[in-house]
């Protein structure tokens, strides 16, 4: 799962259920649930099987670059317009929080995190489900469409 959509799911669901929550713990609970997104099939294995077949760390580095800065413009766009809140800050940067794990063993080339690596690809691919690239993307671009558009209602 991309993580503006990560992102969109730990600022979404904590607004929802705990809007005064401590920011440490906002970023707490985003980092969980980044896991409850990665267990929902997503449709994006295709991209991994893509980097695989060239340098991984360089067209991960792409994929990631891509979506860190489309994630940052949404962030920037929320700040500047809304009354944009430290929880909701938090509790995004906990659900990337797994993903940048994964990516520095992918650098290094090196388990760095104890079993972190194990449990984020069993959890990943628990359900067995693989969804077609298209509707994978069209799920992810949905889901966080909706979501960040609840964030600006909730805030604004």
């Amino acid at each position: 799962m991309f993580l503006t959509v990560h992102a969109a799911i730990g600022s979404a669901a904590v607004l929802a259920v705990w809007p005064s929550a401590p920011t440490p713990v906002a970023f707490v609970i985003g980092w969980g649930l980044h896991y409850v997104g990665d267990f929902v099939p997503h449709g994006d294995e295709k991209l991994g099987e893509w980097a695989k077949r060239g340098s991984v760390v360089k067209r991960m580095a792409l994929a990631s670059g891509i979506d860190g800065l489309v994630l940052l413009f949404v962030m920037a766009v929320m700040i500047a317009r809304l009354k944009w809140n430290w929880i909701a800050v938090a509790s995004a940067a906990g659900s990337c929080v797994p993903d940048v794990l994964w990516g520095l063993e992918e650098i290094f080339g090196r388990k760095l995190f104890g079993s972190h690596r194990y449990w984020h690809h069993r959890i990943h691919f628990a359900s067995g489900i693989r969804l077609p690239l298209w509707l994978g993307f069209s799920f992810q671009f949905s889901l966080a469409v909706v979501l960040w558009v609840y964030c600006a209602q909730h805030l604004g």
